[in-house]
C-alpha cells in the first residue's frame, strides 16, 4: 500500500468514525428543525443537486478542500493530521485529478492509548511526513489511478463517490433530515444553509439507522479497502461514544442554485480503554468552474494492477487480493458451507484477470458440508492436494 493509499485510508478511517461516533443515541436539540424548515431544505438540496449536476456535466469544475483530524488527550493535543487536496473534473475528457499532501505525524502516543489501537495503526502503516497525493480518475470506467512508490507500480481501484458529480450532495440521502426533524437545528441566510446534529450516551435508540442512512456517503470509499476496514472496526469495539456535535454548512449560489461550499465542524469526545479522547475533524471545500483540461498521464494507466487488500465476493466465496512481484494475485479468504466448491482460476475487476493463486490457512475448515472442492487454479489445486490439512480439508473431500 502507498502512501497515497495510506492517507487516504487514515481519511476514510476518520470520516468513518465521525459517522460510527455520530450513530451514539442522540438527544432533540433544544429548537428542533419545524416541518417548514425540512420542508425548505429538502427542496433546496434538491435544487442544489440538479444545479449543481448539470453545471458539473457541462464545465470542467475544480474544489479545493483542507481537511484537519487532531485527537487531544485531557485538553492536550496528540496528533494532527492536516490534509489538502485539489479535486478537477473534467466532463469533456471524461477524466479527474485528485493532487495535494498531507502531513502524517508520529501516531505512537495515540497508539499507546490501547493494544487494539495500537495494531490497527500499526497495520494502516502510516509513515510520519509529508505525502503527496497524486491520482487520476477514468469516470467512464468508474476507476481512479495512483502510482504505488513502494512496490513500483502502477495500481487502480474504485472511482470514490462523489467525484463524477462534483459535490457532497452525491453522497447524501437528503430524505434522511426529515426522519432525524427532532434532533437538528437548521439556521439559514440567503447563501447558506447550516445544520447540527448533537448526540450522547443517552436518548433515542431507534435513530441509529437514520444518522447512518444520512451520513453513509462520507465511507464511501472504505468498502473496497479490507485494510482501513478492519482496522475501523477494531478501533469502534474499543470506543464509548460520551458525545458528538456534528455541523455542517453548505454555501449555495442565491442565483444558480448550485452548491459552492460546504464546511464540516465535528467534535466527538470518546473513550478508548478508559482514555478520555477528543476527536475534531474539520473540512472547508470551496467549488468553482475552470478551464482546466484533465487528461490521465500514460505512466498512471499503463498496465496498472488492482490495488492490494481488495475484496470480491462470487458464488459465497470471497477473495481478496495481493501483491506478488509487479502483479496483483488474489487468495480464496472465506468461503460458504457447501456440498460443492468450485475456486475460479481468475478473478476479473475493473476489466482486467487476476489470477486466484493461493488460499488462506484453514479456509475451508468451517464449510463441514463441503464434498467436492474444484480448483481451476493448476498450481493452487496441486498445493491444496499435497497438504489439505493445512487448508482445513478433511480427508473425505475430494479434490478436482
Amino acid at each position: 500500500m502507498n502512501r497515497f493509499k495510506k492517507v487516504c485510508g487514515s481519511v476514510i478511517l476518520a470520516a468513518s468514525l465521525v459517522i460510527g461516533l455520530a450513530s451514539a443515541n442522540p438527544v432533540p436539540a433544544k429548537a428542533a428543525a419545524s416541518d417548514s424548515d425540512l420542508a425548505e431544505l429538502l427542496t433546496l438540496i434538491e435544487t442544489a443537486k440538479a444545479a449543481t449536476a448539470k453545471v458539473a456535466t457541462e464545465n470542467t469544475t475544480k474544489s479545493d478542500s483542507e481537511l484537519n483530524v487532531s485527537v487531544s488527550l485531557g485538553g492536550l493535543p496528540v496528533a494532527s493530521i492536516p490534509v489538502k487536496l485539489t479535486t478537477t473534473v473534467d466532463p469533456a475528457s471524461k477524466c479527474a485529478s485528485m493532487i495535494g499532501s498531507a502531513e502524517i505525524p508520529d501516531l505512537s502516543a495515540v497508539a499507546l492509548l490501547s493494544a487494539d489501537l495500537g495494531a490497527a495503526l500499526k497495520k494502516l502503516n502510516l509513515q510520519a511526513g509529508t505525502t503527496e497525493i497524486k491520482a487520476y480518475g477514468d469516470l467512464a470506467k468508474k476507476c481512479v489511478y495512483l502510482y504505488n512508490s513502494k512496490a513500483g507500480r502502477s495500481e487502480v481501484a474504485d472511482l470514490p463517490a462523489g467525484i463524477a458529480g462534483g459535490t457532497i450532495l452525491d453522497n447524501i440521502d437528503a430524505t434522511a433530515f426529515a426522519k432525524l426533524a427532532p434532533y437538528l437545528t437548521i439556521t439559514k441566510d440567503k447563501a447558506n444553509v447550516t445544520l447540527n446534529l448533537k448526540a450522547d450516551e443517552a436518548g433515542v435508540k431507534d435513530a441509529k439507522k437514520d444518522i447512518n442512512a444520512l451520513l453513509k456517503g462520507f465511507t464511501a470509499g472504505i468498502k473496497d479497502n479490507a485494510t482501513v476496514r478492519a482496522a475501523m472496526d477494531k478501533i469502534m469495539k474499543k470506543v464509548e461514544i460520551k458525545g458528538v456535535d456534528f455541523t455542517i454548512k453548505f454555501g449555495v449560489d442565491p442565483t444558480t442554485g448550485v452548491l459552492v461550499s460546504h464546511n464540516i465542524d465535528a467534535t466527538i469526545d470518546v473513550s478508548v480503554d478508559g482514555a478520555a479522547l477528543a476527536l475534531v475533524i474539520k473540512n472547508s471545500t470551496a467549488s468553482s468552474v475552470t478551464s482546466d483540461t484533465v487528461a490521465i498521464p500514460e505512466a498512471f494507466s499503463k498496465d496498472a494492477q488492482l490495488i492490494a487488500n481488495y475484496p470480491v465476493s462470487q458464488g459465497g466465496i470471497t477473495f481478496t487480493s495481493a501483491i506478488s512481484g509487479k502483479k496483483t494475485v488474489f487468495s480464496v479468504t472465506s468461503v460458504k458451507n457447501a456440498k460443492t466448491l468450485t475456486i475460479p482460476a481468475t478473478i476479473t475487476k475493473l476489466g482486467t484477470k487476476y489470477n486466484v493463486s493461493s488460499a488462506a490457512k484453514n479456509v475451508f475448515k468451517k464449510a463441514t458440508k463441503l464434498k467436492t472442492l474444484v480448483i481451476k487454479n493448476g498450481a493452487l489445486k496441486k498445493a491444496v492436494k499435497k497438504s489439505p490439512a493445512k487448508y482445513g480439508l478433511s480427508k473425505k473431500v475430494k479434490i478436482k
